[in-house]
């Protein structure tokens, strides 16, 4: 009995790992890319919480952008940029961030030239 117990604690281990590397890997690991904003800017609007309740003296401008990562690869995110008084990026300028299948996290905006070459010629395409 006690050893189908062990077999059944090391599966269920295992089963637990590899989920929970799965779910680190999409949500925390992360890699640097870049986009261009939007040729308007969002409109400021106040922030909500995860369920639809608005969050006091908060407010937000909502991004849905194109990140390309050195790789080339592309991935389409949405972000907010949230606070009491937040500040939007400037239309049509270069944003860097770091990304991962389902955050961007610290998206700052840049000038043309931090942008590798290779990397603002997929994102201009």
């Amino acid at each position: 009995m006690s050893k189908i117990l062990g077999l059944i604690s090391i599966i269920l281990l295992g089963i637990v790992s590899y989920f929970g590397f799965n779910y680190y890997n999409d949500t925390y690991k992360t890699s640097t890319a870049y986009a261009i904003t939007p040729l308007e800017i969002p409109v400021k609007e106040p922030t909500k919480d995860d369920k639809g309740t608005e969050i006091g003296d908060s407010y937000s401008y909502n991004y849905t952008v194109t990140f390309v990562k050195a790789n080339g690869d592309k991935q389409k995110l949405d972000f907010e940029i949230a606070g009491k008084d937040p500040k939007s990026f400037e239309p049509g300028t270069y944003i860097k961030a770091e990304i991962s299948k389902k955050r961007v996290n610290a998206p700052t905006q840049i000038t043309e030239n931090e942008v590798p070459s290779d990397v603002k010629a997929e994102i201009e395409k």
